[in-house]
């Protein structure tokens, strides 16, 4: 009996330690899940401001701009998406689903470099109404 009393302070100190280590791979989780969401502002941030530049323009440049951020942000709703399948993932899924929400920002902000490019360098040759916006 006494060596189960002096057994029972270790095992539970084992114990402690398996789930500091569970604790870890949920802090983990949760600071790329904060990050994501602020990427997400961010690309918020920016597709907004690619709509009121688009205000800016008239005719098929403004058409075009339209479609392109319609497109944005169908690519903003799937990375949301991904981020919520991140979110309900098992411990086993979560790098899979790590990859896959990681795989959406590359490609929405490569989407949102290009449409600053090609902005900027069609605002010469495009019909503006009104100032120009960066």
């Amino acid at each position: 009996m006494e060596r189960l009393v002096m057994f029972l302070p270790i095992a539970l100190l084992f114990l402690l330690a398996a789930c500091g280590n569970d604790n870890g791979t949920s802090a983990q989780r949760q600071e790329f899940q904060e990050q994501t969401e602020d990427q997400i502002a961010d690309f918020n941030q920016q597709i907004e401001d690619a709509r009121e530049r688009a205000e800016g323009l008239s005719g098929d440049a403004k058409d075009r701009m339209d479609e392109t951020i319609q497109e944005l942000e169908e690519q903003r709703d799937n990375l949301m998406t991904k981020l919520e399948e991140m979110r309900q993932a098992s411990d086993d899924e979560w790098e899979a689903a790590r990859q896959d929400v990681e795989q959406a920002i590359n490609e929405l902000e490569q989407s949102l470099g290009d449409v600053q490019q090609a902005f900027e360098e069609s605002l010469s040759t495009l019909s503006i109404s009104g100032p120009r916006r960066l």
